[in-house]
């Protein structure tokens, strides 16, 4: 997975000021947190293979240092039949920003051994209304069956709609689509950077379970390096590839082409 942390990180670059302002706020913060304990050592990283500038390097450093201690478990082990599975569900806060999280769970992940694990940005759209110009449902149904499958695992579902822009802008975004721009362009004609999903809550929530080393269903490898940065040992990524249709050959092309997904 090196390999991987290497290609994302080379897109992002920390000027000597916004390196010192991490520094000085993780030895403010001490050892009390295991990712605010590891922001030496990724900032290290991040001197030696950051080469180009780019505009999501202030919200990263937001994120980075944001991201400590700011969950908290509100429900735990509620009940939730499904058709394939009985899984429980966990709920969660961030402190933060106030949204709510939530985490599908089956059987004991908390064993040591590696974990099943889909990391879900929330798709209003796509999961609940069922639209075809994106696979999010598709994915999010694909995993929950894998889950199943496997008989244990976990599925985060992170309520950070639209790549994180939230529901009212991403159905602006969806008008400038429907003009000609393709996702990443609309999201920047909006004034967003192209994603701005922070995965920090959801490696919190993946501790709280006690999964600490997962195998990650994603096309995404910002979400795996997003995940490795925040102290997880993803030991394998397994493609997630489904709902692939007319409708949206355009937003898929643009993932690949864009934001590096994989296509295997």
């Amino acid at each position: 997975m090196q390999s991987l942390a290497s290609d994302y990180l080379s897109h992002l670059v920390f000027d000597a000021s916004q390196l010192a302002t991490i520094q000085r706020l993780g030895e403010a913060r001490g050892r009390q947190d295991l990712f605010v304990a590891q922001i030496p050592e990724q900032l290290e990283l991040l001197r030696q293979t950051a080469v180009v500038e780019s505009s999501e390097s202030s919200n990263r450093i937001e994120g980075v240092v944001a991201a400590a201690g700011r969950v908290e478990a509100i429900v735990l082990k509620s009940a939730t039949p499904r058709d394939r599975s009985e899984q429980e569900i966990a709920g969660y806060r961030d402190a933060l920003h106030g949204t709510e999280h939530v985490a599908m769970v089956l059987g004991d992940v908390a064993d040591g051994e590696p974990a099943l694990v889909r990391m879900h940005s929330e798709c209003l759209t796509g999961d609940a209304l069922h639209s075809l110009r994106c696979d999010c449902g598709f994915q999010r149904d694909a995993a929950l069956k894998a889950i199943a499958d496997a008989g244990r695992g976990v599925l985060v579902y992170l309520r950070q709609e639209g790549r994180g822009i939230g529901l009212l802008n991403k159905l602006r975004a969806y008008a400038l689509q429907d003009a000609g721009a393709d996702t990443v362009e609309a999201n920047e004609q909006l004034g967003f950077a192209a994603d701005l999903r922070d995965y920090g809550v959801g490696a919190q929530i993946l501790v709280d379970l006690g999964v600490k080393r997962l195998r990650l269903l994603t096309n995404n490898p910002r979400k795996v390096v997003a995940l490795q940065g925040f102290g997880m040992e993803v030991v394998e990524r397994i493609p997630l590839h489904a709902g692939e249709n007319r409708y949206n050959e355009t937003y898929l092309a643009t993932k690949r082409a864009k934001l590096g997904h994989f296509e295997d």
